[in-house]
């Protein structure tokens, strides 16, 4: 049954402005759905923790690393251990958590006149 025109601007009855409405409700409904599930699916994910190095700055007393760890899984790890070797030096960073899906930063400082780390790595974490 082909919809019926009564007055301008409306179909079947109700003005054009209420389909379009609802359509777009409708649509913005599904897409939140959509969301959430794809959460839910990705939620349960343990932390998956990756460590890079951003930039490197020497000074006269230093030379100070900053990285970038990542986590690609959807739990939060807490009490993050990240260590760092450049030639034979080594530091090492604690950061208080890193979220799922997320990234946080923190600075490695080697004593001066230390080569770019070599070495990036996660020791360990704790669950929140």
């Amino acid at each position: 049954m082909a919809a019926r025109k009564d007055r301008k601007g409306e179909i079947a009855g109700r003005p054009i402005l209420e389909w379009a409405m609802a359509a777009l409700g409708a649509l913005l409904t599904l897409t939140a759905l959509g969301f959430i599930l794809m959460d839910l699916r990705t939620a349960a994910r343990p932390p998956e923790l990756s460590v890079r190095l951003v930039e490197t700055r020497a000074t006269s007393t230093a030379t100070y690393a900053e990285i970038e760890v990542r986590n690609a899984g959807g739990q939060t790890a807490a009490q993050v251990h990240v260590e760092g070797q450049a030639g034979p030096h080594g530091a090492a960073a604690v950061l208080d958590y890193v979220p799922g899906r997320g990234r946080e930063r923190a600075t490695l400082v080697f004593p001066t006149q230390a080569p770019p780390p070599s070495r990036l790595h996660v020791v360990g974490w704790s669950e929140p």
